[in-house]
């Protein structure tokens, strides 16, 4: 009698494992990452680094917004229809500054708590990711991109709760759902 071929559990056994190389490839920079970020100083460092790069795309996508000639970065020629910065689409652009725009409401609520315990030197570092923050969520409503609306929008409520959570007082909690109040009717307001 023959033997029958192995049989595995995958239709296409090649693809298997190309994807469980690339997800055990993607779970090993998590734990080096999460391994080098241990300490406070790396933590603000990532943050800081991610909220500016949040901002700075911000910027150049309501410039490119603003100074549209139907080519990618003003240069290259193809049909681009939802374009946003350096992303070709706005929904992506929207869930890369929802990732990063609670993150600088959060640290510009942090300085704010600080400077209130009179710690002045960091009303530069309010103003900074504070800045952050509003131009993120400016340009999440700027961008039309319904989901990330919704995604920022629930980020800020939660970012609400915690607060309120952790005992900050009703001033702190507000700002994250005032912020949440313009970003929903920043794109009603613009039409």
């Amino acid at each position: 009698p023959t033997v029958p071929a192995r049989r595995t559990l995958s239709i296409y056994p090649h693809d298997t494992r190309l994807k469980l190389t690339q997800f055990l490839c993607y779970m090993g920079l998590f734990t080096v990452v999460l391994a080098h970020f241990r300490t406070p100083e790396r933590l603000e460092r990532l943050c800081a680094g991610g909220c500016l790069s949040g901002a700075a795309v911000t910027l150049l996508g309501l410039l490119q917004k603003l100074t549209w000639n139907g080519k990618l970065y003003w240069v290259r020629e193809g049909s681009y229809g939802n374009i946003f910065g350096p992303f070709v689409d706005r929904n992506t652009y929207a869930a890369y500054a929802g990732v990063w725009m609670p993150v600088a409401a959060g640290m510009a609520l942090a300085c704010l708590r600080r400077l209130r315990h009179g710690q002045r030197d960091q009303l530069p570092r309010l103003l900074m990711w504070g800045s952050s923050a509003v131009i993120m969520i400016g340009g999440i409503a700027i961008c039309l991109s319904r989901g990330g609306i919704i995604s920022a929008c629930l980020s800020l409520v939660v970012l609400a709760g915690f607060l309120l959570y952790y005992g900050r007082s009703t001033g702190e909690v507000m700002l994250p759902l005032a912020l949440d109040l313009f970003l929903w009717l920043g794109p009603h307001l613009s039409v």
